[in-house]
């Protein structure tokens, strides 16, 4: 999402991933989603149950600490004598589906009981969201004006500073990363005389969810200004940390793919690329792929410390005008290069999941069905409407869309299946096994032996 060339200031991404993606620890334990504060990114595995996750990781966006219940970390400022226990503490009321919420046995969004919001947690993400002023009194960025920024990550831990990554910097709109911020932690960029150029203040975000994920973590997006030739970390206004700016940035050429190349619609293929630095820093490198001729970009892998990265052609979306790029960081100093010429990669069909009913569910004659799915096409996006057909290999047609309520299914075994055409015509598929009628139960006879 860093790459994202004209995302607004105020969007927030959320990432849904396959439910095959692993996501739980041998030793016990899983992890559904993973939200931060310190960026307006979050992500969250695919299921039947996403809704409450996105809800709860994109509070972990917008500021929101964990409620008092089964976590760990939980807010300190939580209204615990209102609301013990994470209990909402007023009726809670689903428009939608038409159901109301106990306040007394129903827990916050923000805990791992969740369920429903609290007044407390809707205020406070209604509070940090971007205020609703009328357009003409907005301040908006001119369209195009960018200006380089930095990406500064670590830990912030004890009044010290942990850097396990390089920074990075890329552009930005002007204006759009501005804030000096509020913490007992400083970012402050200087030049040759030790004069402060910009200072962002800021604070150390705790566990966004359970205790595997890191703690006391940073994020922060800052304007780069020309003449910047150190980084000064302070904690409580005592230097803590000092990051040096190389004189020479690394230099990179992407080797292949470098134009004219086909890529099928499978198999893997090596992206090549040959980087050096001047000073002798230590380079990584991030690797990105454009479908669109350079418009926009999608990464591919970050944090490299190789000269090449192997890909599968089915990952990523079909294009006659698709180009790579590759970014090298020594640290802080940036260089990118891009394929000299597109090459082309063959369309996909959309991706199919489908979320209801379960594998061999079981219903009873008569009894309705709702049919619940989703699909996405690597060039189109998501898709909708008469592009998603819903059908049973004994009843036919069932219905278009990406939610489908059937009165009732002839008795018997059924194969739903759910397809998707994409606007190449290219068709992808998901079933499910589902059984309509009684269950039968055999007598148990037992037998006597002598």
């Amino acid at each position: 999402y860093d790459s994202w060339s004209n995302r607004p200031p105020n969007a927030f991404v959320y990432g849904l991933l396959n439910i095959q993606v692993p996501h739980c620890a041998p030793a016990g334990g899983c992890t559904l989603g993973c939200g931060s504060p310190s960026a307006n990114a979050s992500t969250g595995i695919l299921n039947s149950g996403a809704g409450p996750t996105v809800a709860h990781e994109i509070g972990h966006n917008l500021g929101r600490k964990h409620a008092p219940c089964s976590v760990p970390d939980p807010d300190p400022n939580w209204p615990s004598t209102t609301n013990p226990g994470a209990i909402i503490g007023e009726v809670g009321v689903n428009v939608v589906a038409g159901i109301t919420y106990a306040p007394t046995t129903t827990f916050d969004t923000m805990s791992y009981c969740d369920a429903w919001s609290s007044p407390y947690t809707y205020n406070g993400m209604m509070n940090r969201l971007p205020g609703s002023a009328p357009p003409e009194m907005q301040v908006v960025p001119a369209q195009g004006a960018t200006a380089p920024h930095l990406m500064a990550s670590g830990r912030a831990r004890d009044g010290q500073i942990e850097l396990p990554r390089p920074f990075w910097i890329d552009k930005r709109p002007e204006g759009s990363h501005n804030q000096p911020g509020e913490g007992p932690y400083s970012l402050e960029l200087q030049n040759a005389s030790g004069t402060a150029l910009f200072v962002r203040r800021f604070d150390s975000q705790g566990p966004n969810q359970g205790p595997d994920h890191v703690q006391d973590r940073f994020r922060e997006v800052v304007p780069f200004p020309s003449g910047t030739v150190r980084i000064v970390f302070r904690y409580q206004g005592k230097i803590v940390r000092v990051v040096p700016i190389s004189p020479h940035a690394p230099t990179v050429t992407v080797l292949s793919p470098n134009g004219g190349e086909t890529w099928d619609t499978s198999g893997p293929y090596t992206i090549t690329w040959q980087a050096a630095d001047a000073d002798g820093d230590p380079l990584v490198a991030r690797v990105l792929y454009s479908a669109d001729g350079g418009k926009t970009w999608e990464p591919l892998a970050v944090n490299l410390q190789s000269d090449h990265l192997q890909v599968n052609a089915s990952d990523l979306p079909g294009s006659n005008n698709a180009l790579v790029q590759v970014r090298v960081s020594d640290g802080v100093n940036t260089t990118a290069d891009v394929s000299d010429a597109p090459f082309r990669v063959a369309r996909k069909a959309a991706l199919v999941f489908l979320l209801a009913p379960a594998e061999r569910t079981h219903l009873l004659p008569g009894q309705s069905v709702f049919l619940q799915g989703l699909a996405t096409d690597p060039e189109d996006g998501p898709l909708s409407g008469e592009a998603l057909a819903w059908s049973s290999d004994v009843d036919g047609p069932l219905g278009e869309g990406t939610d489908v309520a059937v009165e009732s299914l002839t008795p018997g075994p059924h194969r739903i299946t759910l397809r998707a055409t994409d606007g190449d015509g290219m068709v992808g598929s998901a079933s499910v096994n589902i059984f309509v009628g009684y269950r039968v139960y055999l007598p148990l006879v037992l037998r006597n032996y002598p």
